[in-house]
């Protein structure tokens, strides 16, 4: 059986639901009990997503957030001339001082591999061009595990506070 799905360009993308990514090289995955999730759990399969979806339930800028685990959301960038598809973690949406809604692709990483660049590329173009038609503002982080720890010792509490830490 074949689906077809839809990137921004409006390229087909055929993927067979088997072969959706699974975030889990451990085996090992757990849910977790979510209050901001669009579902009541939250498939994590890392201490780093775990602590991610734990941040994103308790930030009070946070309308709510979505775990991009067989939700088949994808963004293309190129690596040696070929497509390749990068599956955001998250996608959060957010609320502003001044009550404007934001959505954003959340990445949380543990190690750096070389197509991370690639990736993030990729995910920021997607972000600006979906930001100048219909369907909002959008923005991409990359949650990097140490910089995402010491922006929560620092006292991070909303997802704005964590844009802002991680991006300076």
């Amino acid at each position: 059986m074949r689906r077809t799905n839809y990137d921004v360009l409006n390229q087909p993308l055929n993927e067979r639901p088997e072969r959706l990514r699974r975030n889990d090289s451990s085996g090992q995955g757990f849910s977790q009990t979510a209050r901001r999730h669009t579902r009541t759990k939250v498939p994590c399969h890392s201490d780093l997503g775990k602590k991610f979806a734990d941040f994103l339930d308790d930030a009070n800028d946070v309308l709510r957030y979505l775990k991009n685990e067989r939700f088949a959301f994808s963004v293309t960038y190129y690596e040696h001339n070929r497509p390749r598809q990068f599956y955001p973690d998250f996608i959060v949406v957010v609320r502003d001082k001044n009550g404007k809604e934001t959505m954003w692709l959340a990445e949380t990483k543990g190690e750096m591999s070389t197509n991370v660049p690639l990736k993030n590329g990729a995910a920021q173009t997607w972000c600006e061009k979906m930001s100048t038609i219909k369907y909002g503002h959008w923005g991409y982080l990359v949650a990097q595990q140490l910089k995402l720890e010491k922006a929560l010792i620092k006292g991070a509490s909303t997802f704005a506070d964590l844009v802002s830490e991680l991006s300076g």
